[in-house]
Order: C-alpha cells, then sequence, then structure tokens
C-alpha cells in the first residue's frame, strides 16, 4: 500500500504553507512541532515539496529503522529513499570477520551523494551512531570513483590491481558486492553501486561489451554502455603515508605489536584481509555531511535526544579507548572513530 496520494491533503493547511516559504528563504534554524505518528507523512510531503536532498537524524537506531519503513508507505513509490545504518561491530574490537551488510548499505547511500547529478534527490534516514561514525573523506571517495566504457581502452590487468587496492576481493565467481574474477579476456565485477554485477569483454586492452549479469545464475542480461566502478569498502586507504610508520607501539602487548606492524604493511601494499575493519579510524575522517549539498536540508528528530545520544556514544567510546590502552590493546594516539557534538554541530547548523 501507499499513501503519497495523501500529501496533497497536508500541503493545504496554512501552516505548513508558511513553513515551506520559510524554507525557500533559508533552512537555518526552523523549529516545527509534530505528533509522533504524523513525522513520516510530514517529512514525505517535505520530500516532495522541496527540491533539495533531505537528510533526517533520529536519536536511536530502532527510530531511524522503524521511520524508514513508514516512510516507504508514504513517499512517492519512485523516491530516492535510503537507510545509512550503523556499523555491525564495536569500536577497538578486532574480529576475524566483521559483517558486511550494514556497510554495503553505507556505501550504496556514499554513492548515491558523491555521483549524484542534481536529477534525483535523496531521501536518507540515519540514526545519531551512524552518522558520526567517521567515514570516508568525500574527496578521497570521488577520487575513486571512475567509469568503464564500451569502446574505451584499459588494461584488465591494471584495472584489477586497481580495484584489488580499493578493497575488492578476486573470487571464482562473482556473487556479492565488493568481488570481482577474471576467466581469459572476461572480467566480472559487482560494485556495491549497482544492483547488478557486470560482465566486461576485452579484446586485448579495447572493451569490446559490457553486460549485467545474474549472480544466481550468471546469464547475461542487455548490453549496457558503461558501468560506475565505486568503492567496495567504508575506508581509503592511501597508498604511500607517514601514518604506517608513525605509531609508537611500545605500549602494547607483544602480540598485538607484532599484528600491527604485519598488518600496516599488508595495508601499505594493498592487500585486503579479515579483520582490516579494526584499522578504519586510521584513515577514515570524513563526515557523511561532507557528501551533502550546501542547499540539502537537514531534519532533527528532536535535537535535545540526539545531541544527548551522541555525548553519551563519545563517551562510552572514550571509556572503552581507554580500557584497551591501558592492557596494550592498542597503540598511543589511535583515534577515536566518532565525531563529537561539537565537531559536527557546524555542519548541521549551516543547513
Amino acid at each position: 500500500m501507499n499513501l503519497s496520494c495523501l500529501l496533497s491533503l497536508l500541503k493545504e493547511t496554512p501552516a505548513y504553507q508558511q513553513l515551506v516559504r520559510q524554507l525557500s528563504v533559508a533552512k537555518r534554524g526552523h523549529k516545527v512541532v509534530v505528533l509522533g505518528a504524523a513525522k513520516p507523512y510530514f517529512i514525505a510531503a517535505m520530500y516532495e515539496e522541496l527540491n533539495s536532498p533531505i537528510m533526517v537524524i533520529t536519536a536511536q537506531p530502532e527510530n531511524a529503522r522503524r521511520l524508514y519503513e513508514q516512510l516507504q508507505v508514504w513517499c512517492p513509490p519512485r523516491a530516492n529513499l535510503h537507510h545509512f545504518p550503523e556499523l555491525d561491530f564495536l569500536p577497538y574490537e578486532y574480529l576475524a570477520s566483521y559483517p558486511a551488510n550494514a556497510m554495503l548499505e553505507r556505501l550504496r547511500v556514499l554513492s548515491t551523494l558523491a555521483l549524484n547529478d542534481g536529477g534525483d534527490r535523496p531521501l536518507i534516514v540515519s540514526s545519531a551512531l551512524a552518522a558520526i561514525t567517521k567515514t570516508v573523506a568525500r574527496r578521497g571517495f570521488v577520487a575513486s570513483c571512475h567509469v568503464l566504457e564500451q569502446g574505451m581502452s584499459a588494461d584488465p590487468l591494471i584495472l584489477l590491481r586497481r580495484w584489488q587496492a580499493m578493497g575488492y576481493e578476486m573470487e571464482d565467481v562473482v556473487e556479492a558486492p565488493g568481488t570481482m574474477s577474471r576467466r581469459g579476456g572476461i572480467v566480472d565485477v559487482f560494485p556495491p553501486s549497482s544492483q547488478l554485477p557486470a560482465r566486461i569483454e576485452f579484446f586485448g586492452n579495447q572493451i569490446e561489451s559490457i553486460r549485467c549479469f545474474e549472480p544466481e545464475s550468471q546469464r547475461s542480461a542487455k548490453p549496457i554502455c558503461s558501468i560506475t566502478i565505486t568503492p567496495p569498502k567504508e575506508v581509503a586507504i592511501p597508498e604511500e603515508s607517514e601514518i604506517f610508520g608513525s605509531w609508537d607501539l611500545n605500549s602494547c602487548a607483544v602480540d598485538v605489536k607484532h599484528r600491527f606492524q604485519e598488518d600496516m604493511a599488508r595495508l601499505q601494499q594493498g592487500e585486503w584481509f579479515q579483520g582490516a575493519e579494526f584499522y578504519f579510524p586510521l584513515f577514515n575522517k570524513g563526515s557523511i555531511f561532507d557528501y551533502l549539498d550546501d542547499n540539502a536540508l537537514i531534519i532533527l528528530d528532536v535535537p535535545e535526544e540526539i545531541e544527548a545520544a551522541v555525548q553519551r556514544i563519545y563517551a562510552q567510546s572514550r571509556e572503552r579507548r581507554n580500557v584497551k590502552l591501558e592492557h596494550g590493546e592498542l597503540p598511543q594516539g589511535f583515534p577515536f572513530p566518532y565525531f563529537t557534538w561539537e565537531e559536527l554541530e557546524p555542519s548541521i547548523r549551516a543547513r
């Protein structure tokens, strides 16, 4: 069931019309009181009315998920609606394997914002935790994106090395986002920003054809003119950086020190491995707010609760970090994975 046909009723009310007029002049500092059950109705109307991207932030993750589900009912069927989720692992926790679904959803949102040409305005729902988590700087993310077109020249081996350095993983069969494979002159790749993987057929160093294919059956569909390759991991590891040799590991336990040195060497060589997510805070300095256009509208669902949630998350992270430092499980100076409210507030208030 889709209820977007009812949005016109709200647009006829004087209070709503006055708010739209105010927002058309300046988007800063407007406060609106809305019944809890009417929030998705109101936000969907604003999205349809305003010609700008919208990001909605809630205090708690469960509230963001519920609002996203409700907006699917109220927004027009073709709305560019996204949920920006939280990462599925604790900060400072070194695990052999990390859940990938949340990261893929976050990458799709970042791709949507980074590659948006202004024609298809996104509506993004996020929790405070998801929004304050540091991510790839927009400049590095955009620099990693590249387009392959039918007829262009490209060395498949160079492409595979480039994708491996970005975090794509080589597999025999491409079935999941973030993987690639090669069979002779045919290269398969599955960018997280795409609904389907692409099969690229080369004749020498020239791209002869690009086709999407079904991961389950591996059967190719109709040819496409181009495919955009986007980062498969929420991190941009520099090829050369002083960061790889700048850490004081003397306070770390012996096994942690050896693991850290080995992992840094592998990352410096562009090698991806299980557990590399632990090192995201070393490289991620960006915020999702950097990806938003200047004309974007940010809706804070109860700002006081959001600020309190951010401060609580940061305090818990600081406490956990101190424990890890005391036990020698982190090097001195290991950065925080989250922004503070004071760091983010100017970017929020500017919109």
